[in-house]
């Protein structure tokens, strides 16, 4: 059974090697996060928390068999007859690791074709003043007389689940509780983070 560890992300930092390279980095804690198996993240580990403005919705609850909407979900939780040791998960952990990380990703609302998918967009020129940032003909001929499925247009964009692999552990302190992963993790800082093993 492969296991997974809960981390938060703190921020990004330069870490330095031993021939003195500079490598971009990001920090992830797994202080007061838990250990949950691969196999259960579609069960019922949740930890849950009095209704604000962001409670969840009643199809997400009833898929976790809960009938309460007074309640969010934060993370996923395991019980306690179905909890791991997490210190010796920990310690299969070492410098030069190869990991991969999953989060959701930073939601950047609706936006259009050149910042979602790097459109170059129109002339400046010829009578084109506001025709900069738009994408440009989408007609078809006769045949097909439709616009395909899946065209690359404005529409909203991140917020997504992205799993980054092929980064490496730099550094593993186990006093402070922190992790050390080379490159940049999806979604914003303190947010929860899937770290595991390739």
């Amino acid at each position: 059974m492969s296991e997974v560890i809960l981390c938060t992300k703190l921020n990004m930092l330069s870490f330095f090697d031993e021939q003195g390279r500079c490598v971009p980095s990001t920090l992830l804690s797994y202080e007061n996060v838990d250990l949950v198996d691969a196999v259960s993240l579609n069960k019922k580990f949740l930890v849950l928390k009095k209704k604000g403005k962001n409670k969840s919705n009643k199809s997400l609850l009833y898929q976790f068999g809960l009938k309460n909407p007074d309640f969010k979900i934060i993370y996923f939780h395991p019980t306690d007859t179905e909890r791991n040791d997490i210190d010796s998960i920990i310690n299969s952990f070492s410098k030069g690791d190869i990991v991969k990380v999953t989060a959701k990703t930073k939601s950047k609302g609706f936006q259009g074709v050149v910042k979602r998918w790097n459109f170059a967009g129109g002339p400046r020129t010829h009578g084109q003043s506001d025709r900069e940032r738009a994408p440009g003909a989408i007609g078809m001929r006769t045949i097909p007389g439709r616009v395909f499925k899946g065209k690359k247009m404005a529409g909203k964009m991140g917020g997504v689940t992205k799993t980054i692999k092929g980064l490496t552990l730099l550094s593993l302190d186990t006093v402070n509780k922190l992790f050390l992963v080379s490159g940049s993790v999806p979604g914003p800082s303190k947010s929860v983070v899937i770290l595991s093993k390739e």
